[in-house]
């Protein structure tokens, strides 16, 4: 006898299982007879019940905002000043033409800080345009050899010298957690994107300034 084991709840996890008469049938491809089972009256059948397994939760899925480890120069506790610019490789000429080309170019901030910083870099002769938001100004800006990383602990943005790129990342100082922001340094101690920022006084993700080759 053959017990078979059918579904009959799934939401109690419960089956019914029961022997079933032999009956014969005939095998067309011998001239012998072999047995074969069948199911009959599901109705009679017993109930066993299964175990029930445990089942796991694992919330809900969050994504956080990337993290960007601080690297460059660090003048933590130097005196910041037109020497100290000078001892890191500050290209004057660079940073002059570079602060020129976003000041001509704002338009009031509309949104595209990235791309209007982007576009003064490429106007400025500093570097090709390449694509992304502004939290992807850091991976952007370290590919570039006319510029020169410096880590912002410590820097009094006031006192940096014109063509700095600050970069913030997604969420950074109060920007857009999406897109994050950045600018280029004048000198006087503001910044330009697509719009001027008057009053630097927010610790950007990365600082880079522009040098000489």
């Amino acid at each position: 006898m053959i017990r078979w084991c059918l579904p009959t709840n799934i939401f109690s996890n419960t089956f019914a299982c029961s022997a079933f008469p032999k009956v014969s049938a005939y095998n067309p491809f011998s001239a012998s007879i072999f047995n074969s089972f069948v199911p009959t009256n599901f109705a009679s059948m017993p109930l066993m019940r299964l175990p029930i397994f445990p089942s796991f939760n694992f919330g809900k899925l969050t994504l956080s905002s990337p993290s960007y480890l601080s690297k460059g120069a660090s003048i933590l506790g130097q005196n910041q000043n037109a020497s100290l610019w000078k001892r890191l490789g500050y290209s004057a000429k660079k940073g002059w033409e570079l602060a020129k080309k976003a000041v001509s170019g704002a338009v009031g901030f509309i949104g595209k800080c990235a791309r209007y910083v982007k576009n003064a870099i490429s106007k400025a002769g500093l570097g090709k345009y390449e694509y992304g938001n502004a939290c992807d100004m850091v991976s952007i800006m370290r590919r570039n050899k006319n510029f020169k990383e410096i880590n912002p602990n410590g820097v009094d943005l006031k006192k940096l010298p014109a063509g700095c790129v600050l970069v913030y990342g997604k969420g950074v100082a109060g920007y857009s957690k999406k897109y994050g922001h950045t600018e280029i340094t004048t000198g006087n101690g503001k910044a330009v994107s697509d719009g001027v920022t008057q009053n630097l006084h927010r610790k950007p993700t990365a600082i880079f300034m522009p040098t000489a080759a």
